[in-house]
């Protein structure tokens, strides 16, 4: 948390780009440790840390970054704390989100899977897109397709095979 709130990286004209859901970003640090007490959840996974990238090329100021940022964290996480930070030190702009790992509203654990990235990827991309910025196409399923046995794949080479006559002649 102390490296994603750095002045260095998320000043700008004065402004801190560092904003809080259901928490003080000044704060935060203490009140994700006292909702973990409350709730008795100390132990295991303590935070989870997302980032939040922008195009070079997408014309969107720190502040309006910031803002989206706050958006997902409203959307994704609306249980639990979230510290938002926006960076402004590199080629392009980018957001970090530090989400507590237990709810400040009933001290469930929260717990990310494959389709929950997917989700917040998509909810992402329908933010961005209402404000007119770049999204990342889509990623192509990956189908496995059966390994052929090396004798399996001796015996095509030979012409001795049906297997590899009939997968040859597939549509």
């Amino acid at each position: 948390m102390g490296y994603v709130a750095k002045d260095e990286k998320t000043l700008w004209r004065g402004i801190s780009l560092v904003a809080g859901h259901n928490c003080v970003p000044q704060s935060s640090y203490i009140e994700f440790l006292t909702t973990k007490k409350r709730f008795h959840k100390m132990e295991g996974r303590q935070f989870y840390h997302f980032v939040q990238s922008f195009a070079e090329g997408d014309r969107l100021t720190p502040q309006l970054a910031n803002a989206i940022g706050v958006e997902l964290a409203e959307k994704e996480f609306p249980d639990f704390e979230v510290l938002v930070a926006t960076h402004i030190d590199t080629g392009h702009l980018h957001n970090h989100l530090i989400v507590n790992s237990v709810s400040c509203v009933d001290g469930k654990k929260l717990h990310q899977n494959t389709a929950d990235l997917q989700h917040h990827r998509d909810v992402n991309d329908q933010i961005c897109m209402k404000y007119h910025l770049s999204v990342l196409t889509k990623p192509q399923k990956y189908s496995r397709k059966k390994r052929m046995e090396p004798g399996e794949y001796q015996a095509g080479l030979r012409g001795e095979s049906w297997k590899w006559f009939s997968s040859l002649t597939r549509p």
